[in-house]
This record gives C-alpha cells, structure tokens and sequence, in this order.
C-alpha cells in the first residue's frame, strides 16, 4: 500500500500474522482486512502525510501495551487505538457500529462522541490525512 499518501512515511519490515492473531484475541476484535495486510507488509510506520499531517502507526507488538497505557478499555471501550499524530490525537479503530470506522480523538479525553471520523478503510483515512 505504499502510495502517494505515503511516498515520506519511513515503513517498517513485515508483521507476524501470529501476532495480529493474538492481539486480536487479547483484545477481543478482529481488525480490518486492509489493516492486517498494511501491518503484515509494514509493520507501521511514520513521517509526514500531506502537507498538514503526520502519522505513527505502531508496531503491532506495541498494541496491547500502548492501549493498556492509555487506559483505553476503562474509558473508551469501543475504540482500539493503533497510532497518534505525534502528538495529542490517536488514530483508533471505532468498534461501535455495524462496520468498524478509522477515526482520530484525543488521547486525554474520555468521550467517545468527540472522534473525527477519517474513513471506513485505512486508504480512506490515509486520503483524509493527506487531504488536510
């Protein structure tokens, strides 16, 4: 999926597909389709996206603990985070509907209705960063 969305985004090597496995059944969700072949060819990545954005997506390693650090399950339990801006935004799946949504919140707020949602696929979100 490297792109022109992510033409300055410095991607890392190849994911364990075991450990996406066992992340999700730690977590109790099964990621995106889109998101387990991203992490499975990358592994995350970070740098610039657009003229206005950055983006982190972690390594899947550092999922659970990362979650667990911000306390995630306690306050917002519909979301499962898997990166940040670099700053004070995380960029989360949104397990609440029907579909899983790729959204942005703010890492030190406990309501969920203040995500900006970014896009039902992780092209769509990329394309929103991008666009900003």
């Amino acid at each position: 999926m490297k792109n022109d969305y992510l033409r300055e985004i410095e991607l890392n090597n190849e994911g364990s597909k075991s450990v996406i496995v066992e992340v999700e059944q730690k977590l109790g969700v099964k990621f995106p389709d889109d998101y387990k072949e991203f992490i499975q060819k990358n592994n995350g990545g970070e740098g610039s996206i657009g003229g206005y954005s950055y983006i982190s997506i972690w390594k899947i390693e550092d999922v659970i603990e990362l979650n667990e650090l911000y306390e995630v399950k306690e306050y917002t339990p519909n979301f499962v985070y898997f990166g940040s801006d670099g700053g004070d935004m995380a960029y989360a799946f949104d397990f609440s509907g029907e579909e899983c949504k790729y959204i942005e919140f703010p890492f030190m707020s406990i309501k969920e209705d203040e995500k900006i949602i970014l896009g039902n696929s992780l092209k769509e979100m990329f394309k929103t960063l991008y666009n900003r």
